[in-house]
């Protein structure tokens, strides 16, 4: 019974670990948007931005 528990915590930590992954995607993501929208209303080209 103990390799059962085992298999369900280690599946519960996985999906942990996908959702922080998921909401630091996010943030990324959105960190991205803020950065091309201020190159943007600075009108820099979006290469520097980016880099």
């Amino acid at each position: 019974m103990g390799g059962k528990r085992r298999a369900i915590e280690e599946g519960a930590f996985v999906a942990d670990l996908t959702k922080v992954t998921t909401m630091s995607q996010i943030v990324v993501m959105r960190l991205t948007d803020h950065k091309l929208a201020s190159a943007y209303s600075f009108g820099q080209p979006i290469r520097t931005a980016l880099m």
